[in-house]
């Protein structure tokens, strides 16, 4: 997916790490507004990860190993944050969301398919949405 916010090649890289940049703005609120009260282990890990989504929309591939590295720390920090969650606030959900992010990459680097990176990216970033998704509103209804 970094391909789209190569900003040589891709004539969406703005946007598209905008969106990045954005997005990991509004993860970085939630973990210190909502899940950091709540779940001090769990918001730390989302705050990282949130910084680290930052600096893969500042270091796109342009970057080269740089945009690799923090692609990388980034990934490893979602994977830590549900697994964090699961533990801390009892989340079957959070904890499907690590499982399927851990298998997505243990099978991409055990060369199961060569479909791509972006397999198991979208797989990681779309199951550890649902847990946030799900714990931010239920946090809304309680609060």
């Amino acid at each position: 997916m970094s391909d789209l916010g190569h900003s040589l090649r891709s004539e969406a890289a703005p946007l598209y790490n905008l969106g990045l940049a954005l997005g990991a703005d509004l993860l970085l609120l939630y973990a210190a507004n909502s899940l950091l009260p709540r779940a001090r282990l769990s918001g730390l890990c989302v705050a990282a990860t949130a910084v680290l989504l930052q600096l893969v929309a500042v270091f796109d591939e342009v970057y080269g190993c740089l945009h690799t590295l923090v692609s990388l720390l980034f990934f490893v920090a979602l994977l830590a944050a549900s697994l964090a969650h699961a533990t801390e606030r009892r989340s079957a959900l959070a904890l499907a969301s690590f499982v399927a992010g851990a298998l997505a990459w243990a099978l991409y680097w055990a060369g199961a398919y060569s479909a791509g990176m972006a397999v198991p990216e979208t797989i990681s970033a779309l199951s550890a949405s649902a847990w946030v998704v799900r714990d931010s509103l239920a946090d809304a209804r309680q609060g």
